[in-house]
């Protein structure tokens, strides 16, 4: 009998205007998606052609040579010091002037050793560590510094090692729009179309009487509201993970599926630090361990499934107590809402934000542990978010079937 119930919810979904005009509106941003990809890689390919770096680099040197201008007529200035500005001043232009040849090259030679690129900013980096250490007695800033060039060395290493291009990263390919698709789809899309999709999945039978008639039936009411559950639920995450799954499929065959083994940093640590009298949570150099982009991608969309489920869940715990469906869209937008704006002026909150399932839209933040450095609490994991996920889920499942049970269906 359950089977039969479970049958007739998805008779009815599918049978709602509704339902496709959600589902249309998916795909349109699935495509805006796409399109934004797109438009990111030609603007990433414009930023790299070298005929536009070199109309950059004379904009500077133009720029230096007034401020050189402007120095040495500044009569205000001490000597030693006009002449001292005046020498990095002069320097920086050669400098741009030795990129400018290197551009030049390029582009009569036509080939880009991105390698080499990498391998010059690690120097770079390395020598500015060493200069600032060498002062002794670092500031604050100067350990910031410090820390920051660490990080960086030790990511384009990482890149080096596993031959990871700049063009891996930027260029809109299947794998690339996935995890572009999974960030904007759970921070944004999602919690508003599961409302609209799922918020009359009870509350838009009361009025109608169709409960009246499913109720005459020899089923008990658990059964009849655990189907529509089950029933959404599972059409939800379907829907959801089919149409990035499709477009994931659909962008590889066209733009090619890119490199799945691109390293993603994951499990980060932070320290508390005070930076310009702030407290600020910085990530400790060397914290974490890379793994390939396709293992980050999955952790993503596990995720996000248990994210789908524990939203549709309290949705539909909405539905069941609202009686109305009107008044359940209001109060599931007003929650959503609310959650943000809160979340964003009340650090109070974000401290407690990791047990509270309406802040879990940050997946990437999860996944790569970034996310602990905004709400500065360290159990703010992919494992603890799926347990919240889980009790919660259980909760509202629970309310609902109480609820639903006590009630009179005056009809």
């Amino acid at each position: 009998m359950f089977s039969g119930l479970i049958k007739n919810e998805y008779i009815k979904l599918f049978s709602k205007k509704k339902t496709y005009i959600i589902l249309g509106l998916y795909i349109l941003l699935s495509i805006i998606i796409a399109m934004i990809g797109e438009s990111f890689e030609k603007s990433y390919f414009r930023y790299k052609d070298p005929d536009y770096l070199i109309e950059n680099i004379n904009h500077q040197i133009q720029y230096e040579k007034e401020y050189l201008d402007s120095i040495q007529n500044d009569s205000s200035i001490d000597e030693d010091e006009k002449e001292m500005l005046l020498k990095n001043s002069n320097e920086h232009i050669e400098t741009l002037k030795e990129e400018i040849k290197r551009l030049e090259e390029r582009k009569k030679t036509g080939e880009y050793d991105w390698r080499e690129e990498y391998r010059e900013q690690i120097a770079a980096n390395e020598s500015i560590i060493k200069e600032i250490e060498a002062k002794g007695n670092l500031s604050k800033d100067d350990l910031n510094q410090v820390n920051y060039m660490k990080q960086d060395i030790e990511r384009l290493n990482i890149l080096l090692s596993t031959d990871t291009s700049p063009e891996d990263e930027n260029v809109n390919t299947g794998i690339n729009y996935l995890y572009n698709n999974l960030l904007m789809v759970t921070s944004a899309f999602l919690s508003f179309g599961l409302i609209l999709f799922s918020s009359d999945s009870v509350s838009g039978e009361y009025n109608p009487g169709t409960l009246k008639f499913l109720l005459i039936q020899p089923v008990t009411r658990i059964k009849v509201l655990l189907s529509k559950f089950v029933v959404t639920a599972l059409s939800s995450v379907t829907l959801i993970l089919g149409g990035q799954a499709l477009f994931f499929v659909i962008v590889g065959l066209i733009k090619g599926f890119g490199k799945l083994s691109r390293p993603m940093l994951v499990g980060q640590e932070f320290e508390k630090v005070i930076y310009d009298g702030f407290e600020m949570f910085q990530r400790i150099a060397g914290s974490g361990e890379y793994i390939p982009l396709w293992n980050y991608i999955l952790r993503m969309l596990i995720l996000e499934i248990f994210l789908i489920i524990t939203v549709t869940a309290f949705i539909f715990m909405v539905s069941t107590i609202s009686k109305s469906s009107v008044v359940a869209n209001t109060m599931c937008i007003s929650i959503m809402l609310g959650s943000t704006i809160v979340y964003n002026l009340s650090s109070s909150y974000r401290k407690i934000s990791h047990l509270i399932f309406l802040n879990f839209g940050d997946i990437d933040g999860i996944v790569s542990g970034s996310i602990i450095s905004n709400t500065g609490k360290v159990v703010f994991t992919p494992i603890n978010v799926i347990i919240v996920c889980v009790i919660t889920t259980i909760v509202f499942v629970l309310v609902s079937l109480g609820v639903f049970k006590k009630r009179d269906l005056l009809i």
